[in-house]
């Protein structure tokens, strides 16, 4: 809760391809508002809604996407649990390539 935000951005496709998301929560059923988002024709959409527990996402790694803060509004809601499967480039990697932010998104 009050946490999770990660702004707009695509992911280097040289390592991934597609990104794997394992959804563990539900909204406005562990958290109120927030939640992972893409963007279509410049025009932000949240996905949060369409999800339930035990959904896998599958997506390609050049699209734009990001998560707002996850809110509540009732003090027993436990937030959104997640897990992102993909494994981006190592530390090691002197020419190492990692996520970029789109130049303009409205």
């Amino acid at each position: 809760i009050n946490t999770g935000y990660i702004a707009p951005h695509q992911h280097n496709p040289k390592h991934q391809r597609v990104l794997i998301s394992l959804y563990m929560s539900q909204i406005k059923k562990h958290f109120s508002k927030g939640g992972t988002y893409f963007y279509k024709k410049k025009k932000k959409i949240n996905i949060e809604n369409k999800i339930k527990p035990g959904d896998l996402g599958l997506f390609y790694a050049t699209m734009i996407h990001g998560v707002d803060e996850v809110k509540s509004v009732k003090e027993n809601n436990e937030g959104r649990w997640w897990v992102g499967l993909y494994s981006p480039e190592s530390n090691i990697t002197k020419t190492r390539r990692t996520t970029s932010n789109p130049v303009i998104l409205n």
